[in-house]
Formats: C-alpha cells, structure tokens, sequence
C-alpha cells in the first residue's frame, strides 16, 4: 500500500538568497530512491525545495540590485527582466510594478484578453505587505492568466534610500514541486502532498486536488481527523498525529500517521494501514 510523504510550505521560504548564475531546471537531483526511510526522503525534499527557492530568490535579487535606479517602465527593465526570465525555469512571467502598485512591465506578454500592464494592483493583499515591510515574500494562491493556478514571488527594488517599486515572478507551484515529487512518488512507495499554512493545497499527486482548501471543502469535511490534523500541522513547529482519508487513487479509508517538523515550512510523513 502507498504512503503519503506531506509537506508543508511557508512563504519565509522564498526569502533565501543565493549568488545568481545560470540555472538548470528543477527536478534534476533524483531522490535517494532506493531509501524508504520517510525521514530520509523529507530530508531529500525539504533540501531540493529549499535549493530551488534560494536559486529563485538569488535570481530576483540580482535582478532587483541592477534596477534599483533604471526606470522600471524602461528598456533597461525590460531587457533586465528577459534575461531574469531565461535564468528561471520555474517562472511564468516576471513583471515589474511600480511603487503605487501599477503593473507596468511583463515578459512574457500577457495572453489576449487578460489584464496586465497599466493595471491598479495596490488594492490586492501582497502590496500592502510589501510596502509596509519592504522584504522579499511570496504570495498565496491565485488563478493565473494561463490557467490554473500559481503563487508570484515579490521582490522590492530599492533606490537611493526608498522602494522604488517591485519585482514579481508568477510561478505554478505544481509544476514547480511536482519536479521534485515525482522523483519519489515514481521510484518509492510514498506520495507527496504540499499545503498553504492556511490549508490550500499547492501541489497534490491528484490534479484535482490543486486549490482545493482542507478547511472548508465538504469532500474533506467528512475527515474530522484530517482537518485537525492540518491545523496543526499549520500551528505548530513540530508534532505526531494521525488522520483517516482514502488511500491513494481509491475510496478506501485508512489511517494515516504524520509525523512534522520545521520551524519555517511544515514539513511531514504520514504512513497508512486498513484501520
């Protein structure tokens, strides 16, 4: 029977940063495959994620340093974000966003029909965050341009003595995890499931699952256990617990234990068995 391997992501995790350089893409560092010790692959997860964030934001940063006095509605902001872009495999777009919270440059090009450049983003929760603390953060979840959904990591460009404005790269945490996730869901016995702290799931081995909130959603309404135990899991640093849901891919329950750990992203491993 499969076990599900559980993570947890916070936002604090993309505020890691890295000397910049030409990256390759995520999901490149297979697993200790041969390993089912669960500790052993969320050691192997927590680290690959922890890498591709700081590579993210070592990127981002760069970026931001060689803005912080060009226009960021300019031809230097824009060829600066083409080349951000190319660093980043993981990206959808990378936009900059002036001080007032007006959107002004894209690469990629938004798709047709879609708002972009020229609009009024101060009045979304990340701006007012970002202009009161001024520090990198990442965003929670929200229906992108392309479809589906994704997360954007927000970067403030710093002038002389002011933020001048913003970076913003969109991403879609699926794709971006599930680089990493596969790599064990497809070599071991455990699958790999990565919430919001607020319970939204970012990455599931079900497609369907993506978005879905463990909090209010019916399905998971029936799972009393469930929910308690992602609360926890978002409330505290580290813990045991157990819940009962359907195995993988079937409508049979089983229990599932969980054991979490980490100070800044809940990460945890839960093993199942017939109740």
């Amino acid at each position: 029977m499969r076990r599900v391997l559980v993570a947890g992501l916070c936002s604090i995790l993309c505020i890691v940063v890295v000397s910049c350089g030409c990256l390759s893409g995520p999901g490149t560092a297979e697993p200790p495959v041969q390993e089912e010790d669960p500790t052993e692959l969320l050691s192997h997860l927590t680290a690959a994620m922890t890498a591709d964030f700081s590579a993210i934001d070592g990127v981002m940063a760069t970026t931001a340093e060689t803005l912080s006095d060009a226009d960021l509605s300019g031809s230097m902001a824009q060829t600066a974000l083409a080349g951000a872009y190319d660093l980043l495999p993981a990206a959808i777009s990378i936009s900059t966003i002036g001080d007032d919270g007006t959107w002004l440059l894209r690469v990629p090009e938004n798709p047709a029909g879609a708002a972009g450049t020229g609009t009024d983003l101060s009045t979304q929760e990340w701006y007012a965050k970002a202009s009161a603390g001024s520090v990198p953060l990442m965003t929670d979840l929200f229906p992108l341009a392309e479809g589906g959904y994704g997360v954007a990591v927000i970067h403030p460009v710093t002038g002389t003595n002011t933020t001048s404005g913003y970076l913003s790269m969109a991403l879609d945490p699926a794709t971006l995890v599930g680089s990493r996730a596969h790599a064990i869901e497809n070599n071991t016995s455990y699958t790999v499931m990565v919430l919001q702290e607020d319970g939204i799931i970012l990455y599931d081995a079900d497609p369907a699952e993506i978005g879905s909130s463990t909090y209010d959603n019916p399905y998971y309404a029936a799972f009393p256990s469930l929910m308690a135990t992602m609360e926890a899991v978002a409330e505290n640093p580290a813990g045991t617990g157990s819940y009962t849901f359907y195995a993988t891919g079937t409508t049979v329950p089983v229990t599932k234990h969980l054991v979490e750990h980490g100070r800044y992203a809940r990460y945890g491993v839960a093993g199942c068995h017939n109740p």
